[in-house]
C-alpha cells in the first residue's frame, strides 16, 4: 500500500513514522512534510487547496490518503476525493463542522443528547452581551468564537467586563476574522480535562489510548495559551467505567446522528472532555488527531494502523480492539524562543542524533526544514521529545524522561519556552470532595485558584451520609496518588469534612457551603466544631472560603516545596496590583 499523509507538523511526522513500520505499507509520502518526514518523501503542496491534494494523490497513484490537520477537511477534501473514487481517511465537509463551527457542534449535541455545557448561540453583539449580563450562566463564563481561530478563540471570563470585552474583540473588532462573526456563550464546567480518540467507519469506532495535554507556555502551568506544549498518555483518570460511559453517551450518538442524516462519519474523532462531578461533558470535538497528543498516543498502538484506516475509510472496520502497549508515554514540546508570540526562525538544531540514540526516546519534528545540509527551525513549535517507560513520572525510571533528550538538543530553543510542566495526574497534590453536585459552583473557585498556583488537583462528589463507601474509596485512591491536602465542601449538616478528617492524618480544609436558609451558618458550625484530635480548618463560608481553602492548601504545600511559595508570592502581588488599579480608577482629578 502507498499512503499519502497530509500535513507538516509533529502529528504528521508521528503518523508517517508509525505507518512506515507496518508490513503492508510499501511507501509513505508526506505533503508538505518537514525535516523529520524525509526530504525525499516530502511533496510541497498547499494544504488549503483540496484540488491540489487530489492531484498529488492521483499523480503519485496513492492507495490511501490520511489527513492530519483540520483545514483540508473543513474545506471538503473528502468530498472531492469521493467524487473521483479515491480513498481518504477523514470526515466530509459537513461532518467536519463538528470542529470548524462551535455552533454546529453545540446544536448537533443538543439534538442527539450528547452531554455538554449549557450554551447560547449568538449571531449579534446585542444577543451576546445580553447572554452575559445576568444569571443565565453566572461567572466565570466561556465565550467562544464560532469558527476556526487557531486555538485562540476561547475566553474563560471571570467577570462580566471580561466577557463583554471578549465579545467585542470577536464580533466588533474582528480579532478572529470571519470565525468570530458568531459566538457561543456557555457555562464554565469544573473538573480535569482529558482527550479521547477513536477511529470511526461511520457505524462503529475503535478507541485509541487516552491522553492529557498542556497548553500553557511556561513551567508551572503558567504563561499564555499555545497550540500545546506537552502531553502524556494514557490518562489515569479515564477508568474502564468512564471509558464505557464516553463510548455509550458520546461517541455512539455522534455516529448514529451522522448516519441518520445520510452522511456517515469516517475518520478520527477527538473528544475533548471535562470530567465533571456529574459525569463526562464535551468541551469540544476535533475531526483529527490532536497535536501534541498524537505524538504520545500513536507510539502506544502496537497493532497495525494502515489496515484500520483503510477499513474505516471504506466503512468496514472489524470489531476487535487495536492492540496497545501499557507503558506510559510523555511528550514535551521544544519551541522557538518567544513562542507563542514573535519568534525567529532559521536557527540550526544540533544534537538530534545523540538524543534519538537514547533508550526509549522518540523525536518528532514540527517546525523544521533542511537547508544547506543542516536542520533548522521554521516555526514556533519545533520538536516533540517523547519518553516512554514503566512510569509516567520523568524521574522514575530515568530512561522515561524526555528532558534527557531535550538537553541533547542544542538550538535557539530555551526554557521556559522549551518545556511544558508535565502535570502527572498520578501525582496528585490536593483532593477536593463535595457533598453534592450542586456545590460545584462554589468549589470551582478552589479548582481555579489551585490551577492558577500550578497545583495539581482532582474534584469529585461523595456524600458522608448517602455514599460513605465512596468517601472511603476516594480517600484511599487519593493517598496512593500522593495527595498532601484534602479540601472538602458541604452544606447544611456538613459532616463530610469531619468524616474525612477522622480517617486521615493529612490536613483537611473544610468549606462550608451556604446552601440553606441559615446562610451557611449551620454548615460552618458543623465543619469547625470537631472533637479534640480531629481538626478541620476553615477560612470562610461559600466562594470566599473555597478560594481561601486553595490558598491555605498552597501554604501547606509550600512548606516542602519552595516553588509553590514563589507562586504564592506572585499570586499575592497580583491581588495587591488589582487593588491598586481599582484605587487609581477611583481617584478624582485635582
Amino acid at each position: 500500500m502507498k499512503i499519502l499523509v497530509v500535513g507538516g507538523g509533529a502529528r504528521e511526522h508521528a503518523l508517517v513514522w508509525r505507518l512506515r513500520q507496518e508490513p503492508g505499507v510499501a511507501n509513505v509520502i508526506c505533503a508538505p512534510g518537514n525535516a523529520g518526514t524525509g526530504v525525499d518523501a516530502n511533496r510541497p503542496v498547499d494544504v488549503s487547496d483540496p484540488s491540489v491534494i487530489l492531484a498529488l494523490a492521483e499523480d503519485e497513484s496513492v492507495d490511501l490518503t490520511v489527513v492530519g490537520p483540520e483545514l483540508p477537511l473543513a474545506l471538503g477534501v473528502r468530498d472531492l476525493f469521493a467524487a473521483r473514487g479515491r480513498l481518504l481517511f477523514g470526515p466530509s465537509r459537513v461532518a467536519a463542522q463538528l470542529e470548524s463551527s462551535k455552533a454546529f457542534a453545540k446544536d448537533f449535541m443538543a439534538r442527539h443528547g450528547v452531554p455538554t455545557a449549557r450554551f447560547r448561540v449568538c449571531d449579534t453583539v446585542g444577543d451576546a452581551l445580553d447572554a452575559v449580563s445576568g444569571q443565565e450562566f453566572g461567572f466565570p463564563v466561556v465565550v467562544k468564537a464560532d469558527g476556526l481561530a487557531a486555538g485562540k478563540g476561547v475566553t474563560v471570563a471571570p467577570d462580566r467586563a471580561t466577557a463583554e470585552r471578549a465579545i467585542r474583540d470577536a464580533m466588533v473588532e474582528g480579532r478572529f476574522g470571519s470565525a468570530g462573526r458568531r459566538v457561543v456563550i456557555e457555562e464554565c464546567l469544573v473538573g480535569p480535562e482529558v482527550s479521547f480518540f477513536a477511529i470511526c467507519d461511520g457505524r462503529q469506532a475503535l478507541a485509541l489510548p487516552t491522553a492529557q495535554d498542556h497548553k500553557r507556555a511556561f513551567d508551572g502551568d503558567t504563561g499564555p495559551n499555545t497550540g500545546g506544549m506537552g502531553a502524556f498518555s494514557p490518562s489515569a483518570l479515564v477508568t474502564p467505567d468512564i471509558d464505557a460511559l464516553i463510548k455509550r453517551e458520546i461517541v455512539e450518538p455522534v455516529l448514529e446522528g451522522f448516519a441518520a442524516q445520510g452522511d456517515p462519519y469516517h475518520g478520527f474523532l477527538y473528544v475533548g472532555l471535562m470530567l465533571t462531578p456529574d459525569g463526562p461533558r464535551v468541551i469540544e470535538f476535533n475531526v483529527r488527531l490532536g497535536d501534541p497528543e498524537a505524538q504520545v498516543v500513536l507510539p502506544m498502538v502496537s497493532g497495525d494502523l494502515a489496515p484500520a484506516f483503510e477499513a474505516a475509510a471504506r466503512g468496514a472496520l472489524g470489531t476487535g480492539p487495536l492492540a496497545q502497549t501499557h507503558d506510559p508515554h510523555v511528550g514535551v514540546v521544544l519551541a522557538s524562543g518567544g513562542y507563542p508570540g514573535a519568534y525567529a526562525t532559521g536557527a540550526p538544531i544540533d544534537g538530534l542524533e545523540t538524543a534519538a540514540a537514547l533508550d526509549d526516546v522518540l523525536i518528532f519534528h514540527a517546525g523544521t526544514a533542511v537547508r544547506d545540509g543542516a536542520i533548522v527551525t521554521t516555526g514556533g513549535r519545533v520538536l516533540t521529545v517523547v519518553g516512554r517507560g514503566a512510569d509516567v513520572r520523568p524521574t522514575r525510571p530515568r530512561r522515561a524522561s524526555p528532558s534527557r533528550a531535550s538537553r541533547c538538543v542544542r538550538t535557539l530553543v530555551r526554557r521556559p519556552y522549551s518545556r511544558a510542566r508535565i502535570q502527572d495526574m498520578s501525582d496528585l497534590q490536593v483532593q477536593i470532595l463535595m457533598g453534592s453536585g450542586s456545590d460545584a459552583g462554589v468549589m470551582a473557585n478552589t479548582v481555579r485558584t489551585l490551577r492558577e498556583l500550578g497545583i495539581t488537583c482532582d474534584i469529585t462528589v461523595a456524600s458522608a451520609h448517602r455514599s460513605p463507601d465512596r468517601v472511603r474509596r476516594v480517600m484511599e485512591e487519593a493517598v496512593t496518588r500522593g495527595v498532601k491536602v484534602f479540601v472538602v465542601g458541604a452544606g447544611a449538616a456538613a459532616h463530610l469534612a469531619g468524616v474525612v478528617a477522622a480517617h486521615t492524618a493529612l490536613p483537611v480544609i473544610g468549606v462550608p457551603i451556604d446552601s440553606s436558609p441559615l446562610g451557611g451558618f449551620d454548615a460552618l458550625l458543623a465543619t469547625v466544631q470537631m472533637p479534640p484530635g480531629i481538626p478541620v480548618a476553615t477560612v470562610a463560608v461559600g466562594k470566599a472560603g473555597a478560594t481561601n481553602a486553595a490558598v491555605l492548601a498552597a501554604q501547606i504545600l509550600a512548606v516542602g516545596d519552595p516553588a509553590v511559595g514563589t507562586r504564592l508570592d506572585d499570586y499575592r502581588r497580583g491581588l495587591t496590583e488589582k487593588v491598586e488599579r481599582a484605587a487609581a480608577e477611583l481617584e478624582m482629578p485635582a
